[in-house]
């Protein structure tokens, strides 16, 4: 993929594996928070909903910071568009 002259994200970031997965743990985190206000005796979701969101989520921040220099307000932003997206695959 190209980078961006001025620096930002390659032409075809959406379509990067870890994007991809980091969305739809977005998708999956809306369904399973709510469980465990919900159920109070489910409580061992939210440390695992944490765990896993920082091991799927850490390699795209890094790749967008140090390899894009895309500032992290944009990528969460760009995330949860896509997140919230029903077209989006």
């Amino acid at each position: 993929m190209e980078q961006e002259p001025r620096g930002g994200p390659p032409s075809g970031y959406r379509r990067l594996a870890v994007y991809r997965l980091s969305v739809w743990f977005l998708r999956l985190a809306a369904v399973a928070l709510p469980c465990f206000f919900i159920w109070p005796q489910v409580w061992f979701v939210l440390p695992i909903v944490i765990v896993f969101g920082l091991i799927v989520t850490l390699p795209l921040r890094y790749l967008a910071h140090f390899d894009w220099r895309m500032p992290m307000l944009d990528l969460d932003a760009s995330m949860l568009k896509d997140a919230l997206d029903v077209r989006y695959w």
